[in-house]
């Protein structure tokens, strides 16, 4: 940002600083000696903006504050300490700069403008709303505030507004490369691939090196399916700034969607180093590729802080009168066709409404099936609050006397956390979507089981544990199909043991990988079963086979199915292996209810303590393993042990009919039990502190 007497305004305007924030060089030369003692204080004046464009800021600050002993009410002075003040993200010091230098000459329109986005990120967006108006009242082709008041609505999530105003500052821009950058964040959020894709690609024309519209880019191209064009535009991001957010973490990630294992051992590496040196990177990535409970911990302090960046306090709740019923509010972007619905739809519809009143408040895209009917059907109160800002949705569930908040997201696709931390109800819990602590001082509880967060680990989750014996609320009702599969349907062999592993591609690491072509070496006859979403993540599997010695025929590949056929087809399979350091979770589920045995290895996490949570719950903790080696022989000895295998099968369909695993109904109750003592915590004027409900 340039703001020599002849350079480009810092206001955005686009024309030269005495054309645009100066005084008018028509004004007499006595007007200027008695508003502003212009002549006393040009000199040093044009000292400070040429300290600030060499980016020597401190020194160009001190100036400026000289030239208020002499000049107080000068309004360029004021207003470029408005921006040296904005740029050292001191916005309170900003707002206090601009402000005076408004009031001094409201009409004019960059003052308005920079105080605008001060306020905006001081989250006061509705009264930012009102200057950007203003800015643009008293200049109509002020292009620069047309995407600033977009910037504002999108935040807001007023996202027509926001496009609205994104295409009115590129009328009058077209070459606006920030503009077509950020009309292209505001179609990903309506998940408007297509035009997104398009927008990023406008704003890279203008601007060859614009690393975040590549990395973005690269995320709208991910989401669409087309990984390895995304691998590719992610990489280009990186190449031009590897220390932008996120990016360690999106490659890392999606090489690992595409099985592509040539940096893994760099990348894991390079991606805990960023987090431990206290960069930001997703939590999500960390999560599923680490077994490190204080990297995890870690990880999710870094983002909350980055999501709250306006440092939103703990808000406290007035004590409100105890009433008859508990009201639960669940908050999802995830209530449709999608593994937390089919995880906790037993939960909904088992609530005892003699003693709670139920709402689902559902912020992700609107979704119309059977699951997302279901949810409705099963909750007193189903509101689509997509459309509403983090503090509008916090402000409607208070009114609606929400006394729990469930946060089903966490930090996973579409999370809103800023709705908990604005305190959407005095009592706030992490259920089932994330699979680890928050982090937070927002959330009170995590609902978990004592084998997924043992009593010596409790250190490392900042949430009370509300403890149940069971943390997922699967009802056995789900339609599987009548149809009669042979093994043959789907590539396999008529004979010989089948493994298999229907977890997501990214959970898949090239340790697992090689344990389960040693495991199929050893089961002679054996073929391994997977569910690989994309083409090049099968090609790279097959060649990663072929180093290890596995001829690629032993390796089958099963396509995507209907849900109740891909359950029915489980009959067909003998031993499903388990993922490590982030297990199966709703797959895991599916595979025990059609009766397939797990192998796991359980480590530190959460993540890695899925597959055994579920297994102690349904009595065969022997088919949890600690190790590496532990978890290969065991896969071995029951492939290669008919007998053996039989009566654990056996046994995990006797074990079905008494277990509460797929129990909704006394699993509900068990989770109820727990909402009732934080309640009645809370009412006793106690602070959380870890439960027992069982």
């Amino acid at each position: 940002m340039t703001i020599g007497r002849n350079d480009k305004c810092p206001c955005g305007s686009g024309k030269k600083y005495k054309q645009c924030c100066m005084v008018n060089a028509n004004q007499s030369a006595s007007e200027a000696r008695v508003l502003t003692g212009r002549e006393a204080v040009a000199s040093e004046l044009q000292s400070a903006i040429k300290y600030y464009q060499g980016g020597q800021f401190s020194e160009a600050q001190a100036i400026c504050q000289k030239l208020l002993q002499i000049a107080p009410k000068h309004p360029e002075v004021l207003y470029l300490l408005g921006v040296i003040s904005y740029d050292a993200k001191a916005y309170d010091e900003a707002f206090h700069y601009v402000h005076q230098a408004k009031m001094l000459n409201p009409s004019n329109p960059f003052y308005q403008n920079l105080l605008g986005s001060t306020l905006c990120e001081k989250s006061k967006r509705d009264e930012a709303v009102i200057a950007f108006r203003k800015a643009i009242s008293l200049k109509p082709d002020f292009a620069e505030a047309h995407n600033n008041l977009a910037n504002t609505y999108l935040k807001q999530e007023k996202l027509n507004d926001a496009i609205a105003s994104y295409q009115k500052a590129l009328l009058i821009k077209p070459n606006y490369a920030e503009a077509h950058y950020n009309l292209a964040n505001a179609y990903l959020k309506q998940e408007k691939l297509n035009d997104a894709i398009a927008s990023y690609r406008k704003a890279i024309s203008f601007r060859p090196n614009y690393a975040e519209a590549y990395q973005q880019l690269g995320s709208a191209l991910n989401k669409q399916g087309d990984l390895d064009a995304a691998f590719d535009i992610y990489c280009k991001a990186f190449a031009l700034n590897p220390k932008l957010d996120y990016l360690a973490g999106d490659i890392f990630l999606l090489s690992m969607q595409l099985c592509n294992w040539e940096h893994f051992q760099v990348l894991r590496a390079k991606l805990v180093d960023l987090v431990q040196a206290d960069c930001l990177e997703n939590p999500f990535t960390v999560v599923t590729l680490t077994d490190s409970l204080s990297l995890h911990r870690k990880a999710a302090e870094i983002y909350i802080k980055h999501e709250n960046k306006t440092n939103i306090q703990q808000k406290s709740f007035p004590v409100r009168e105890k009433k008859e019923k508990i009201h639960i509010g669940y908050f999802s972007s995830d209530f449709g066709n999608h593994p937390v619905t089919h995880l906790m739809i037993g939960l909904l519809e088992s609530h005892d409404k003699n003693k709670y009143e139920i709402s689902a408040f559902s912020f992700g895209r609107k979704k119309t099936d059977e699951w997302s009917e279901r949810v409705a059907s099963a909750v007193d109160h189903y509101i689509d609050v997509k459309s509403k800002s983090d503090k509008e949705i916090a402000l409607l569930a208070r009114s609606m006397g929400i006394d729990i908040a469930v946060d089903l997201n966490g930090f996973t696709g579409n999370s809103r956390p800023i709705i908990f931390a604005e305190k959407a109800a005095p009592i706030q819990v992490s259920h089932l979507g994330y699979l680890g602590t928050l982090g937070s001082e927002y959330i009170d509880y995590l609902i978990a089981s004592t084998t997924l967060v043992p009593d010596n680990k409790k250190e490392f989750y900042t949430e009370k544990i509300a403890y149940v014996p069971n943390y997922m609320c699967i009802e056995n009702k789900e339609e599987i199909s009548s149809k009669t599969f042979k093994r043959a349907d789907f590539g396999l062999p008529d004979q010989g043991v089948v493994f298999c592993s229907f977890n997501n591609n990214y959970k898949i690491t090239p340790d697992v990988f090689c344990s389960w072509m040693k495991i199929i070496k050893k089961a002679e006859g054996s073929v391994l079963w997977l569910f690989v979403r994309n083409k090049t993540a099968i090609s790279n599997l097959k060649i990663e086979a072929e180093k290890q010695g596995v001829d690629t025929a032993r390796i089958v590949f099963a396509e995507v199915l209907p849900r109740d056929e891909h359950l029915a087809r489980h009959n067909l399979a003998d031993i499903f292996l388990d993922t490590y350091p982030c297990n199966a979770g709703a797959t895991a589920f599916d595979a025990l209810r059609m009766g397939v045995p797990i192998v796991t290895r359980v480590g530190e996490t959460f993540a890695s303590r899925i597959a055994a949570s579920l297994l102690v719950a349904v009595d065969l903790p022997e088919l949890v393993t600690a190790t590496k080696e532990e978890y290969e022989a065991l896969a071995v000895e029951l492939a290669t042990d008919p007998e053996r295998l039989a009566a654990l099968k056996q046994k995990l369909a006797k074990n079905l009919t008494t277990s509460s695993l797929f129990d909704a109904k006394l699993t509900t109750k068990y989770i109820e039990a727990a909402y009732t003592e934080m309640y009645g915590r809370y009412h006793a004027g106690l602070l959380p502190d870890h439960i027992h409900s069982n």
